[in-house]
């Protein structure tokens, strides 16, 4: 007897249930069994560790700064002759050195003498000592003696140089120097104020003018008034505005001391007196290396640092590489600077992953 389809259906979907009741439990069986063979594999299996390339960077070790001018004492200059100003050839602001003229009495010309040791006599042909010396020394700076040695002799050279000058400035010429031929104003001088003007009668030693005070020391510190971190190189560069001074160090004093502090007054910025006068702040300075050094940067994670203070990094063999110029980035906190030569090894990003007991090897 041959079956109809609608009975041909119902064994059909009979079939297909009784497979699908086998097949689920088993599937779940299995997808169950898989994932605690992964949970099981997990469990033995550790992650590699993470490792980073040595990058490169180019750091001048740029830092804020402030800038203190420590000044000494006011140079005054008295006259050393009396009369009447006719003249003042000299302003507020110039730098005097050896015979520059600086005014004129009864129309003699007073010039510069910029140097320490004094004419403390009058001089002439025959007289031997120091102060010749320092005359001749003024005599050639001043253009009237063509001389390549100095000696301590008036000899018959000079002489001819002191009647000239004479008679360029309106001297009586008689071949002897008098020390009231010149001002003093000493080996560093800057005019800051002309106190006489044309008229006034001047008696000797009276006061005519004052220099600038003289910087005796330059310090540099960071804006909280503390040291300057050692930078890994000189010389450094100071900048103010758009002024740049290279500067050996950040403590100054002498012919350094004076470079900075003029440069520093050329700037165009307005300083901060303190201490009665005695000592000039400039804010918002920035200091750096003049000649930027390369390195390589890693995160602080890959430096290990030992109870002696050495610092270490580990490859990825394993190996401690002892990083000897390592220092913190500037302005840059969580990196670190290692030398150049480790730019593009691979390193572990975090020493805490490094083999047990290598470390001990960083000293």
């Amino acid at each position: 007897m041959t079956a109809s389809p609608s009975g041909r259906r119902s064994v059909a979907l009979f079939v297909i249930v009784c497979v699908a009741v086998w097949l689920v439990p088993t599937g779940i069986a299995v997808a169950m069994w898989s994932a605690s063979g992964l949970v099981e594999h997990a469990a033995v299996t550790a992650d590699g560790p993470d490792l980073i390339q040595v990058g490169e960077r180019v750091d001048a070790e740029a830092r804020d700064a402030v800038v203190d001018v420590h000044l000494g004492d006011a140079h005054l200059v008295t006259s050393g002759s009396a009369g009447t100003v006719t003249q003042v050839l000299t302003a507020a602001g110039s730098v005097l050195t050896n015979g520059v003229p600086v005014l004129a009495i009864d129309d003699s010309v007073i010039r510069a003498y910029a140097q320490d040791f004094p004419l403390y006599r009058p001089l002439t042909r025959g007289d031997r000592g120091p102060d010749v010396e320092a005359l001749e020394v003024f005599l050639r700076d001043s253009g009237f003696l063509d001389v390549t040695t100095i000696d301590d002799v008036f000899g018959a050279q000079v002489d001819r140089a002191v009647r000239a000058f004479q008679k360029d400035n309106g001297h009586a010429v008689d071949g002897v120097f008098d020390p009231g031929y010149v001002a003093y104003v000493g080996s560093s001088f800057t005019v800051a104020a002309i106190d006489v003007v044309p008229g006034d009668r001047v008696a000797l030693d009276d006061r005519i003018m004052s220099g600038m005070a003289p910087a005796i020391k330059v310090e540099i510190k960071d804006p909280d008034l503390n040291p300057l971190p050692p930078f890994s190189g000189a010389p450094l560069t100071l900048q103010l505005a758009d002024t740049s001074v290279s500067v050996e160090g950040t403590s100054l004093d002498g012919a350094a001391a004076t470079d900075v502090a003029t440069a520093l007054s050329g700037a165009g910025v307005n300083a901060t007196a303190l201490e009665e006068g005695a000592v000039m702040r400039y804010a918002n300075a920035r200091v750096s290396l003049s000649e930027p050094g390369a390195w390589g940067t890693v995160p602080s994670s890959a430096v290990y640092i030992s109870d002696t203070g050495a610092r270490c990094a580990v490859d990825a063999e394993g190996t401690v590489i002892p990083l000897v110029d390592s220092r913190e980035s500037t302005g840059q906190p969580g990196i670190m600077l290692v030398h150049a030569d480790l730019v593009g090894v691979r390193l572990l990003s975090d020493v805490a992953q490094a083999p047990p007991g290598s470390l001990d090897a960083c000293e």
